[in-house]
């Protein structure tokens, strides 16, 4: 993300889009108190764009494609009910 942002500065991009998890938004939806590491990642590049001074736009996704890993058990995969 700091190239990203460097390279804004360098061209005078005036505006940066970047797609954030929901979980960026809101803390309370991590899976069972688990913070996604992909999500950590993630605020650490939009805090670089917040203080970067350019303005922005976040896009606040489903955490589904992220937490995709949490749902598989047993080499299944399962979020209601007792699938075979």
């Amino acid at each position: 993300m700091k190239n990203i942002v460097d390279a804004a500065q360098f061209n005078g991009v005036k505006q940066i889009m970047q797609i954030g998890g929901i979980e960026s938004l809101r803390k309370d939806f991590a899976v069972e108190g688990v913070q996604l590491k992909t999500s950590l990642i993630r605020d650490q590049g939009m805090k670089y764009i917040k203080d970067s001074g350019i303005s922005y736009t976040f896009l606040f996704c489903s955490f589904f494609v992220d937490s995709f890993p949490l749902y598989i058990q047993d080499k299944l995969f399962a979020i209601i009910g007792d699938l075979k």
